[in-house]
């Protein structure tokens, strides 16, 4: 039978082209058998095997199927490939756009070995097919003027995106993480310069000295003829400038500069910033309790580097203004609290037992170290024991303990001898919360608030951009001077593991011996305790 069979088959093709809803995943086959002598094969039971291949005749097998066919008086079978018995693959998931080529094997009923009759490429693939291969098919269904996204699946419609005749709307899905932004404008580089938030807007002002209406923020209007905008408000990186007009007298509310907020009912808007010739005012709500990056103020621009930290140079917020140059009055300046120095500022280094230097700053009303620390002997010049404390090294970072400091398990900080140098102490429940609250206000733990808090305590800086050692970017500005790095600690439950590394900054709370921890995934800082018997890093304080 394999000598003395002729086939010749053709592709019926055009039939199935239609609504992608509707498509039909099938590709009709005819051909026609013809015995040796060129007579037709009527009336005679076959055995048919369809066999996709991708790229080439002998390319990846896609799919495979096969059939059972009696041919007409003619000689003729037909067979709807895709709907046959299958043996491997779906025809479903074929991706057309590799190039399709179809080998057809043929045996008679009762033999036990088919007959290979060729490969062929198919040269049209069915308009509907392609569509939903390539595209995945659109599904799901949508309101008219909404548009299609690919999840590296398929592609589907959504609302979010909604463009009709006038407007543009998008719109952050169901659930999604309000401390992130769900609308990005980034440039070349991949810096954000723009981003919408669930509350607000964020603009971003390139420090870079570059040509072009660039680094900047604008607000104008148009004029009657060709010449420049008349711009009411520019923010460069060396100035803010408004545009006040107090000599208009069109109507409205003229002569300033407004930015305010609606209200939930038909009350008039609220003002947050209120512009005039007289007067400038900011209104700081404190009593927001939606997250966001709300109830405060920052003018801050991109640094010249590739990262996306920011600086603040000007910083109010419901507890603290942050200021990062001089303050320079001309007339009086009345304060009705407290004025305190050398925040955030360097003081004098201090030297442990071993002869390690730290340096140190002034946070608050208290000194701390700006360094983990390393020591192997207590205050007394006792060796701490070799069971109390460990170090991380590897081969990309060999100095580690300069780097990240030694690892102290409970035995060291219970001790009654001091981890710490002669006046200084290992940093307490109190010690800790006098730094969040300063540095993060009463309501720290508020996850805009902390978030905020933890990148004016973190040292700046990526593996990725190899100017620090997180794992990923938490625009960290370190104004405060504390310089916590991704240290990780040392788990020791049933063996000594390493764990989190360039991830997480951790420190003991030598009283409770709960540990301070900043996740680097979500920027946020946890007092929490160990879940098992562990080793963690040491802060000192200045009694």
């Amino acid at each position: 039978m394999k000598k003395t069979l002729l086939l010749a088959g053709s592709l019926i093709l055009g039939l199935l082209i239609q609504a992608i809803a509707q498509v039909p995943q099938k590709i009709s086959y005819q051909a026609v058998i013809r015995n040796a002598d060129g007579t037709v094969a009527a009336n005679q039971n076959y055995e048919v095997r369809v066999v996709i291949r991708l790229g080439s005749e002998v390319g990846t097998q896609a799919y495979a199927e096969q059939f059972a066919v009696t041919t007409d008086i003619q000689g003729k079978f037909w067979i709807p490939i895709g709907a046959g018995v299958p043996i491997m693959g779906s025809f479903q998931n074929i991706n057309w756009l590799q190039g399709a080529y179809l080998q057809l094997l043929l045996k008679k009923s009762g033999e036990a070995e088919y007959s290979d009759y060729g490969t062929s490429q198919i040269l049209t693939v069915p308009y509907a097919l392609y569509s939903q291969t390539s595209m995945n098919g659109i599904q799901g269904t949508s309101n008219a003027g909404a548009t299609a996204t690919f999840d590296g699946t398929k592609w589907s419609g959504t609302n979010r995106i909604l463009i009709d005749n006038n407007q543009v709307v998008i719109t952050p899905k169901e659930g999604y993480d309000k401390e992130l932004p769900f609308f990005v404008v980034k440039n070349s580089e991949g810096k954000a310069i723009f981003e919408v938030y669930e509350y607000g807007v964020r603009f971003f002002i390139a420090e870079d000295n570059v040509k072009g209406a660039k680094g900047g923020f604008a607000v104008g209007g148009l004029t009657g003829g060709k010449q420049d905008p008349i711009y009411y408000m520019q923010i460069n990186p060396g100035r803010v400038d408004f545009a006040i007009d107090d000599s208009y007298t069109g109507k409205g509310a003229k002569g300033g500069f407004a930015v305010g907020g609606l209200t939930n009912g038909k009350a008039t808007d609220l003002k947050f910033l209120d512009l005039t010739p007289e007067r400038i005012e900011f209104r700081i709500v404190d009593t927001a309790t939606t997250k966001g990056a709300k109830g405060g103020f920052a003018v801050g621009g991109l640094t010249n580097a590739k990262s996306t930290q920011i600086s603040n140079f000007l910083e109010v917020t419901r507890d603290s203004t942050y200021i990062m140059n001089t303050i320079l009055s001309t007339g009086d300046m009345l304060v009705t609290g407290q004025v305190q120095t050398n925040v955030g500022m360097n003081s004098l280094p201090v030297t442990d037992k071993d002869g390690n230097t730290y340096q140190t700053v002034k946070i608050g009303t208290k000194i701390w170290m700006k360094e983990n620390l390393r020591t192997t002997t207590y205050e007394t010049g006792t060796p701490i024991p070799l069971a109390y404390h460990y170090t991380y090294n590897n081969a990309t970072n060999p100095d580690s303990i300069i780097t990240f400091g030694r690892y102290y398990t409970p035995d060291a900080i219970q001790s009654a001898e001091n981890v710490c140098p002669t006046g200084w102490h290992a940093a307490n429940s109190l010690d800790w919360e006098d730094l969040l609250q300063f540095v993060g206000g009463v309501n720290w733990q508020d996850s805009i608030r902390n978030r905020e808090m933890v990148q004016k305590i973190a040292e700046p800086g990526t593996t990725v951009d190899g100017k620090g050692y997180w794992i990923t970017d938490m625009r960290a500005n370190n104004i405060t001077g504390f310089s916590a790095r991704p240290t990780g600690w040392v788990d020791m439950y049933n063996g000594i593991y390493f764990k989190n590394i360039n991830k997480r900054a951790v420190f003991w709370v030598a009283d409770t011996y709960e540990t301070i921890t900043i996740y680097n995934e979500t920027g946020i800082l946890k007092k929490e305790y160990p879940s098992t018997p562990a080793a963690f890093p040491v802060r000192c304080v200045k009694n």
